[in-house]
């Protein structure tokens, strides 16, 4: 048997991000981000359909007109390696 290096996980549990309107039908907002922030859209099976960069804007609309309906995975990376995953749906 072999083992993984031990990794230090931080769980906040004041939450910073907000992605408005949810559900949605063609587009959100992510508020509250602040530095630059890689944004991923991807789908249940973790194929990823959107990306986009918010260098330095506390704001980020993201447009999902083009996806069919269903849930999707928003995950908001920051310079620092910590991420956020949040879910969306589309309706």
């Amino acid at each position: 048997s072999t083992y993984s290096q031990v990794q230090k996980v931080t769980f906040d549990k004041t939450h910073r991000l907000q992605i408005v309107p949810n559900p949605t039908k063609t587009s959100f907002v992510i508020s509250g981000m602040s530095g630059n922030n890689a944004i991923t859209v991807t789908n249940v099976a973790g194929k990823l359909l959107v990306s986009a960069r918010a260098d330095g804007v506390g704001k980020q609309s993201i447009n999902i007109a083009h996806l069919p309906s269903g849930m999707y995975f928003i995950t908001i990376a920051n310079d620092d390696g910590s991420s956020e995953v949040h879910k969306v749906v589309k309706g």
